[in-house]
């Protein structure tokens, strides 16, 4: 194991080791039962997602980054679903609605304001990277957050 100036340790062969893992959430069962029914017609869906957000930009865009996706919204991309073939059951697809929130949420973010609007609003979402936030917060230099990311690491294997 080699040792780091500050005494970090970075075992042999495995590269730099996070100072605090963090592990992204897995996917809920609603969002896994649209993805398998939407099966080789995920592109279909990507599409549809984009053609509303470029409506959306077109007819009526969200004043602030921080909109909040309606049922409306949501409704609508059920309805263009239908119309390009994709036979998804109300259910399956109200169910996801997080999901689909989120999916059309980037799209149409991406679509208004842009592909650095976008990336904020993906950020928002990030375990990894709000937790690098929280972080970053708590300590005012580098040998700081590594000794709160240390604790950290503490506390979660304490559970």
């Amino acid at each position: 194991v080699f040792r780091t100036a500050s005494g970090r340790p970075i075992p042999d062969a495995s590269g730099i080791l996070p100072d605090l893992p963090v592990r992204g959430l897995p996917r809920s069962d609603a969002e896994r039962t649209l993805l398998s029914a939407l099966g080789e017609d995920l592109s279909v869906f990507r599409t549809v997602l984009s053609q509303y957000a470029a409506d959306v930009k077109k007819s009526g865009p969200p004043r602030s980054e921080s909109f909040h996706v309606t049922p409306d919204m949501r409704d609508d991309v059920f309805g263009r679903l239908k119309q390009n073939g994709l036979e998804i059951g109300r259910d399956t697809f109200d169910l996801a609605n997080g999901y689909i929130d989120e999916q059309l949420g980037y799209e149409i973010a991406r679509s208004v304001f842009g592909p650095v609007a976008e990336a904020r609003r993906r950020a928002l979402s990030d375990r990894q990277m709000q937790t690098a936030v929280r972080l970053l917060r708590r300590g005012q230099t580098q040998e700081q957050v590594l000794i709160v990311a240390d604790a950290e690491r503490a506390k979660m294997s304490m559970r």
